[in-house]
Parts: structure tokens; C-alpha cells; sequence
């Protein structure tokens, strides 16, 4: 016979309740804002796909974009390549901001 689950809200204090409560609300707002999140990555990524760019700048933001995207999913919390992360899309969106003031 499967046992029923316990609850136990009803063994907490009201602080306690009132923090459960909160955090529960923490974690549901978090879920919303990261399935938003993801929808709006997977619609960039769409867009991307779907129009070839036709401008420098439009070839600079697909790959900065894509640079940070990799460096998130290769876990490059820290180290040489991180560095070195941030100094190619620093140069890139330097170079690709330089490229735009020209005539």
C-alpha cells in the first residue's frame, strides 16, 4: 500500500510558511523568465537561420551572439579561454562598431 505524502505546512510556523511560500513563488517566477528566456533565444536563433545577414553588422551580431552562446554551453567559468572569450567579442564588436562609423 503506497503511503500518502505528508504534508508539512501544517507543522510550520507562520514565518516559516510565509518564507516556504516565498520561495516557491521564487522558483516559479524563475521557471517563467527562463521558458521566456529560452523562447526568445530559440526565435533569435530562428530569425538568424531564416535571413542570411546582409550587413557587417548584422554578421557581427549573429557571431557575438554565437561566441556567447558556446562560451555558456562549454562552461567557461574561468580560466585562459574565458579570456579569451571576452577579448574576441570585445574585438569584434569594436572592429565591427569601427566598421559602421566608416563611410
Amino acid at each position: 500500500m503506497p503511503e500518502l505524502p505528508i504534508d508539512l505546512d501544517k507543522y510550520r510556523g507562520s514565518f516559516a510558511l510565509k518564507a516556504t511560500e516565498a520561495r516557491r513563488h521564487e522558483v516559479a517566477d524563475f521557471l517563467a523568465r527562463r521558458r521566456a528566456l529560452l523562447k526568445h533565444q530559440q526565435d533569435l536563433e530562428m530569425s538568424y537561420l531564416e535571413s542570411p545577414a546582409e550587413s557587417w553588422h548584422e554578421v557581427c551580431a549573429q557571431a557575438l551572439y554565437l561566441i556567447q552562446v558556446l562560451a555558456v554551453e562549454a562552461g567557461l567559468q574561468n580560466g585562459p579561454r574565458k579570456k579569451l572569450v571576452a577579448q574576441t567579442a570585445d574585438a569584434l564588436a569594436r572592429l565591427c562598431a569601427a566598421e559602421m562609423k566608416e563611410p
